[in-house]
């Protein structure tokens, strides 16, 4: 699993823009999104962290590489996104 910290990700529109170009370099990747803390986690089966972060960036966001929390197994290919309630 690779985490970044996203801070200049502030919407449900920027968690799709993210999640869409992970997707496009591995469909089967798992994708969580914390808001509340500009998290983003992704387990991909092949890609390295360079090229995650590239897809990022390609994204127009500045991910920076953090240690990732270890968390339960999901589904392949699933999206989980945790939002903050206000």
């Amino acid at each position: 699993m690779v985490s970044f910290q996203v801070m200049d990700m502030f919407s449900c529109r920027s968690v799709g823009a993210i999640t869409k170009c992970v997707k496009a370099l591995d469909k089967d990747a798992t994708v969580r999104v914390d808001m509340s803390t500009h998290s983003v986690e992704i387990d991909s089966g092949w890609a390295p962290e360079q090229a995650l972060s590239d897809a990022i960036g390609r994204a127009g966001f500045t991910p920076r590489l953090v240690a990732a929390p270890q968390h339960e197994v999901t589904t392949p290919g699933s999206v989980d996104v945790y939002l903050p309630i206000e």
